[in-house]
């Protein structure tokens, strides 16, 4: 694994981490919003101000957050479509590197 996704999947997991400990604790919505340190999690400065500028996890008041459910799954659909994009892309070029889309564009023509 190369540092650059080494350093992806490490955000990400600890998005996961905020996120779960949100979920867990019920803050959900503004009036059940939990401060860091009653969730027990540490290390999630950068996840945290990503998330926010994301509008997943929201402030409901100082030190208090929630996290949006909605705009959590939403978050998720848009990596998986970007991954699948990027996958297809790879696939295309790693066809044209190999020689094998050219074999198979003739096909198509008959």
């Amino acid at each position: 694994m190369s540092a650059a996704a080494a350093a992806v999947a490490s955000r990400r997991r600890r998005q996961h981490v905020l996120i779960a400990a949100l979920a867990g604790a019920g803050a959900t919505d503004a009036a059940h919003a939990r401060t860091l340190e009653e969730l027990g999690v540490r290390d999630v400065t950068h996840a945290l101000r990503q998330l926010r500028e994301r509008e997943v996890v929201r402030l409901a008041g100082p030190g208090r957050y929630w996290v949006d459910m909605t705009a959590w799954q939403a978050l998720q659909q848009r990596r998986k479509r970007l991954l699948l994009v990027v996958g297809f892309i790879a696939f295309v070029i790693g066809l044209l590197a190999s020689g094998g889309l050219a074999a198979w564009l003739p096909r198509l023509a008959h």
